[in-house]
């Protein structure tokens, strides 16, 4: 151990300290677990979007309505299962005793997320063009 006040060695870098049952922490930072949760909160930020826009568009259209809310849903209970497996992935590349040297991301979620985005966007979009959710500007 060094006498360094936040535990790290000299450049700053955490020093590997052993977890409770002696082995050593291969991730100190906890990095793979704050992206899980940051994928949670953009999926709740998903699911916060499609009832906002089920709730803003039923009145007028309720077909258009539960049809664009079903949509983003199931992207982000799609984006919320890949985000889980991609954590259990990681987690257990990052534990196993393998010295293969793998990516531990495939790439899918960013895409994936701007894609259901970009549904949500075309949805709005096409609200606005057919006149059923007006416009409101905020007076100055």
């Amino acid at each position: 151990m060094s006498d360094h006040p936040d535990g790290g060695g000299g450049c700053g870098a955490p020093e590997r300290r052993p977890a409770s049952d002696g082995r050593a922490i291969f991730d100190p930072g906890m990095q793979v677990e704050r992206t899980n949760l940051a994928w949670r909160r953009t999926v709740l930020a998903l699911v916060t979007v499609a009832a906002g826009g089920l709730r803003l568009v039923w009145g007028s259209h309720p077909v258009l309505a539960v049809g664009g809310a079903g949509a983003v849903l199931a992207g982000a209970l799609a984006l919320f299962w890949a985000a889980g497996r991609a954590h259990r992935r990681a987690h257990a590349l990052l534990t196993s005793s393998s010295d293969d040297h793998v990516a531990i991301a495939d790439g899918v979620l960013p895409p994936a997320m701007a894609a259901l985005l970009a549904i949500c966007g075309v949805l709005a979009l096409a609200l606005v063009v057919l006149g059923r959710v007006p416009i409101v500007v905020a007076p100055r």
